[in-house]
């Protein structure tokens, strides 16, 4: 599975359908459904692919989605996709993506506005190239920790780590590091 333009384009357009469906749900309680956008730095990207030759470490832009369902005022389950863009020169300056689409669970701590929250997550760990044929999915797991720090608007440090592999026997160990600011629209 890769992410080529036409599967983000998909995906926002979907995402923008259910804004547009949903707008009257958005009452301002953290309960029903939920949506939200996020964007960032990426200060860890790592790449480890022995097959390849390629250990590197480097930094890029992150970014997030989510939709779900908050069933009450502390937590949230949602289909969240994030990741990472950065340029590697072990693939001739080639652009990688790496991230996670998957299952996540949000919990807010604290009964104000204002308040920490834990995240975690399970999915398809996704690695996309923009010229090698090295793209690959395999298992990845997630956990984060952040702040709201205004009504629907959260700042948040997210790990991501997983395996992937594809058809051509390339296999390769991930980890991204997010710092994202996220609007959370509920």
């Amino acid at each position: 599975m890769s992410f080529n333009r036409s599967t983000i384009l998909r995906l926002t357009t979907l995402l923008v359908i259910a804004f547009c469906a949903t707008t009257h749900a958005f009452d301002g309680k953290r309960k029903g459904f939920v949506a939200g956008f996020g964007l960032g730095f990426t200060p860890i990207a790592s790449l480890s692919a022995d097959r390849l030759g390629i250990e590197t470490t480097k930094s890029g832009f992150g970014a997030n989605m989510l939709a779900g369902y908050a069933w009450d005022d502390r937590n949230m389950i949602v289909y969240e996709g994030s990741g990472c863009l950065s340029k590697v020169s072990e693939l001739g300056s080639s652009y990688v993506l790496q991230g996670l689409n998957g299952v996540g669970w949000y919990h807010y701590w604290g009964n104000s506005n204002r308040r920490v929250f834990t995240s975690v997550g399970i999915g398809l760990m996704v690695f996309s190239t923009e010229h090698w044929n090295v793209d690959g999915h395999g298992f990845g797991y997630s956990a984060g920790v952040g702040y709201e720090f205004l009504k629907q608007l959260q700042v948040g440090l997210y790990y991501a780590g997983g395996h992937t592999s594809n058809d051509y026997g390339v296999s390769a160990n991930h980890t991204v590091l997010n710092l994202l600011v996220t609007l959370v629209a509920y």
